[in-house]
């Protein structure tokens, strides 16, 4: 999860593609797909994401919101990092792909 000051945002993974549930093979780590990622609506390459893990990050992200809304009156836009601008190598794509990596649970 990125929290986003300046562009008042939490962001949750990909940053490199607009997700998918659908085709595990479609991921970063593919090489085929290299050159590809990052073309916002386009159908040709999206990023795998099981879409239970996405509900769950957008649940965290949510709650973090709703939290930060209660104590400072503050909202802040929940959505999918790629929302931003398609990015790859950040920090939350690195500990998503760890976490996913290693079979670790969302604390949420």
């Amino acid at each position: 999860m990125d929290i986003h000051c300046h562009g008042g945002l939490f962001l949750y993974p990909w940053g490199d593609d607009e997700s998918q549930s659908i085709d595990s093979n479609q991921n970063f780590r593919n090489t085929t797909y290299d050159g590809l990622r990052g073309n916002i609506e386009d159908a040709t390459y999206r990023e795998y994401i099981p879409i239970d893990l996405e509900a769950k990050l957008r649940n965290v992200a949510d709650r973090m919101n709703k939290s930060l809304e209660t104590v400072q009156r503050v909202d802040y836009k929940v959505q999918q990092s790629v929302g931003l601008y398609p990015i790859s190598g950040t920090s939350d794509d690195y500990a998503f792909s760890r976490q996913n990596e290693l079979n670790l649970p969302i604390l949420y």
